[in-house]
This record gives C-alpha cells, structure tokens and sequence, in this order.
C-alpha cells in the first residue's frame, strides 16, 4: 500500500525497484516497474469513469426534469400556441393577392 501513496520504499529507505533491482535483477525490476505504472493508471483511470458516468447520469436527469417541466407548463403552451396562430395569420394574410 505504501507505493500508493508514493512512498515506494522499504522500511529501511531503498526504493522499492532499486531494490528489486539488485536482488533479483534487471527484468524484475522493469516488470515492477511496468506493474506499477499499469496499475495506477488502470486504478486513476476506473476513478475517473464512474466519475465522469455519474455526472453525465446526472446532467441527463436534469436535462429531462427541465424537458417535463417545460411540457406540464400550461401558460407556456398557450403563450407559444398564441404566437404560432399569429404568426400563421399573418403569413396568410401577406400571402393573399389584391383583388383576389
């Protein structure tokens, strides 16, 4: 657990790959190495998904909350109803030809 936190080392002081790396050699110690990197990674990574997953779960449900309050809104509806019958009178109206 201590290479979690970023004290890589024994008890003693030596870091733990310098050590690895004079008792059981070089490819031991880049297989540490490489363990080590792969799994802070792979761990930040995991992190950072469900972070990123719960947010956008999130803003979706806001997102839908706004859309239904909007939809229930009944003066809204009548106030956009009203501009739409406006708006469609008035296109009739410019569209009609004199003395027709």
């Amino acid at each position: 657990y201590r290479c979690s936190f970023g004290d890589c080392s024994t008890k003693l002081g030596t870091p733990i790959v310098e050590y690895t790396e004079q008792e059981l050699g070089l490819v031991a110690s880049l297989s540490l190495s490489c363990f080590l990197f792969i799994a802070a990674v792979g761990f930040f990574n995991i992190i950072s998904a469900v972070f990123l997953e719960r947010i956008m779960a999130y803003l979706a449900t806001k997102l839908l909350d706004g859309q239904r309050e909007r939809l229930h809104d009944k003066e809204l509806w009548h106030e956009r109803l009203t501009r739409f019958i406006d708006i469609q009178i008035q296109l009739n109206n410019s569209t009609k030809t004199p003395g027709a």
